[in-house]
């Protein structure tokens, strides 16, 4: 099965799998004590219902790194005319291990086995690094969206052209 639908996918540096409600529970906690979601305001429990996974299709998966949860992935497959990445969030112990990029290397792959057009993300107009980090990638600005998640900040919504 393609587009986003596996309980689990093995990339080359880490392990996507589906997570439990304590696993939610547990990088959701971890999550919204750093930025950006710190700085949003992201309440734990909201970021962990967030990864839920309705019909089975997209969704969020739990990013494994040495057999330890790191951080949450979180798809929205049929959005406009491509995925939507919704959340990327790595605990800073895991970041600089490239986990993003090879996260960012197989939504694409899955989004070309789908035939779209597109990938979709937002981020926050004060998160510098992660927005060089996804123009390093391939995704441009499209809009900014002032005001989105809270009032002192924008979003950016980037996408990356895949035909």
């Amino acid at each position: 099965m393609t587009g986003f639908a596996e309980p689990r996918y093995a990339l080359d540096r880490c392990m996507l799998k589906r997570l439990s409600t304590d696993e939610a529970a547990d990088i959701a906690s971890r999550l919204v004590q750093i930025d950006p979601w710190k700085t949003l305001k992201t309440d734990k429990d909201r970021l962990a219902k967030h990864t839920e996974t309705p019909n089975g299709v997209g969704g969020a998966w739990g990013i494994f790194f040495k057999d330890k949860l790191v951080g949450i992935v979180s798809i929205k497959p049929n959005w406009l005319v491509g995925p939507y990445l919704d959340f990327l969030g790595l605990v800073p112990a895991a970041q600089g291990e490239q986990l993003g990029a090879d996260v960012l290397g197989w939504m694409e792959k899955q989004a070309q086995l789908s035939k779209a057009r597109n990938m979709f993300l937002c981020v926050s107009s004060f998160n510098a690094n992660a927005k060089g980090f996804y123009e390093k990638h391939g995704f441009e600005d499209v809009a900014e969206l002032e005001g989105l998640l809270v009032e002192e900040y924008g979003e950016f919504l980037m996408r990356k052209r895949l035909l």
